[in-house]
């Protein structure tokens, strides 16, 4: 029998291991969309904000990465776990019936093993790695968003209200890893995400109620089709999320700066949220939406911003700050790019692009750091002796050069793909993302060889 083959730089390739070399990228993509990459980048956000903030003399590298990696971890596997308990609902529901488990490309004992394989190594890691405390958070996080919040999603409405509260929960995991214990300073950050995911939920509930009545899921705007209680609850919640959103200052997080933003932010939030109660239309409700995810980095940004440079102990960013700024910056643009690929592979098109602007925006930032410590302070040089130092080195002249030729190159590819210039994009996407992830991995890499290892 004769077996067709393909031409791969100069070889003969059989078709068969070409396809099955396509179909375990698919099946592995597969696995990463169990994980919720999206949805679980904000929790990181808020899991870094709560470690940073319990830490104001600063937080080790190796302890903000395990923390990272085994929240991370806790995180995708509940949302594996999540989805195969989901599946028959998801199966009826347009925006999810695409997902691996309804759609048979992960088997239910498959999805199921990866989701407690996930959460067990994420458990360990952080109570080996971190602290018991921030191992015990991120359990109890684990079992009221599977074993509470999942069941009761198909059953009452106050499903919404059970599940914000292993959604507030990753700043004290992050907290609980920086001290060891969860103080009132915890509580109030707990407080802040809890409250603003009520007026979040309730406006996506509301832009995809009909999939969810099709789907049998009892959430307010399905149970009460008119909208009225959706509405003023979402008011309601959001009032209560200003005078929350306060409470930092009262308990020795921050000061009248981050005071005066977050009153700033609570207004417009109010403003959207009184729109939306008036007239519930769609749009109206997805302006909430889309102010609701911009608003707790946001806020949580100007926190940490009092809390280390404007509040009770004035510290302005120095030069020395921006080495880790320049690594914080590369780690967000590679994951931004992992993110962006990952969307493009499964054909979302509009989550690819924004996640791709927002790598070249996160790289820009860095490069004006980069330049501003590189004129200020010159180079340090590496101390390490030995095989290390060759390591560094190559490391270090291939981050050079490459780094240098992205600046064009990502230019001209988000150029092409603005302009819907897709056969061009494509072609120079396939030299452009391999270098960009490869500058921003090995710059995270630098970081921590130079400042952190010697």
């Amino acid at each position: 029998m004769k077996t067709s083959t393909h031409l791969v730089n100069g070889a003969s390739v059989p078709a068969a291991d070409r396809v099955h070399s396509v179909a375990r990228s698919h099946r592995a993509l597969d696995f990463l969309a169990l994980t919720k990459p999206r949805l679980n980048l904000l929790v990181l956000i808020t899991t870094l904000a709560g470690l940073y903030l319990a830490s104001p003399d600063g937080v080790a590298v190796a302890l903000a990465v395990h923390t990272l990696i085994g929240t991370a971890l806790v995180a995708g596997g509940a949302a594996a776990l999540n989805q195969v308990w989901e599946r028959d609902t998801d199966r009826r529901m347009r925006r999810t019936s695409g997902r691996p488990v309804p759609r048979g490309r992960v088997r239910v004992a498959e999805g199921s093993w990866f989701g407690v394989a996930l959460s067990g190594v994420g458990i360990t890691e952080l109570a080996i790695w971190a602290t018991p405390a921030a191992a015990i958070v991120a359990a109890a996080t684990l079992i009221s968003y599977v074993l509470v919040y999942t069941p009761l999603k198909t059953r009452t409405s106050l499903a919404t209200l059970v599940g914000a509260v292993p959604g507030a929960l990753p700043p004290v995991i992050g907290w609980a890893a920086a001290t060891g214990e969860i103080t009132l300073p915890a509580v109030v950050l707990f407080g802040i995400v809890f409250f603003w995911q009520m007026p979040h939920f309730l406006a996506i509930a509301w832009i995809y109620k009909d999939d969810y009545a099709s789907a049998g899921i009892p959430l307010l705007p399905v149970v009460e089709p008119d909208g009225q209680r959706t509405g003023r609850q979402a008011l309601l919640y959001t009032a209560a999320l200003w005078p929350v959103s306060l409470l930092p200052a009262g308990v020795g997080l921050a000061g009248t700066s981050y005071s005066a933003v977050a009153t700033c932010l609570g207004i417009v939030f109010f403003w959207l949220s009184a729109v939306f109660a008036r007239h519930r239309s769609v749009e109206n409700a997805r302006q909430l939406f889309l102010f609701s995810i911009t608003y707790l980095p946001l806020l949580l940004g100007a926190l940490v911003v009092d809390r280390f440079w404007i509040g009770s102990t004035p510290r302005a960013l120095s030069i020395s700050d921006l080495p880790l700024l320049n690594a914080t910056l590369n780690g967000v643009a590679a994951i931004l790019l992992v993110l962006g690929y990952a969307f493009i592979k499964r054909g979302y098109q509009r989550n690819h692009q924004r996640c791709m602007l927002a790598a070249l925006g996160t790289s820009a930032l860095f490069l004006v750091s980069y330049v501003t410590y590189h004129l200020n302070a010159g180079s340090k040089p590496f101390p390490g002796q030995g095989p290390i130092r060759l390591v560094y080195f190559a490391i270090l002249v291939t981050h050079v050069v490459l780094a240098a030729a992205i600046v064009p190159l990502a230019l001209v590819t988000a150029t092409r793909g603005l302009r819907s210039q897709f056969d061009r994009h494509v072609r120079i996407a396939r030299w452009t993302f391999p270098i960009w992830l490869y500058v921003s991995v090995t710059g995270v890499v630098i970081y921590v060889m130079l400042y952190e290892l010697y």
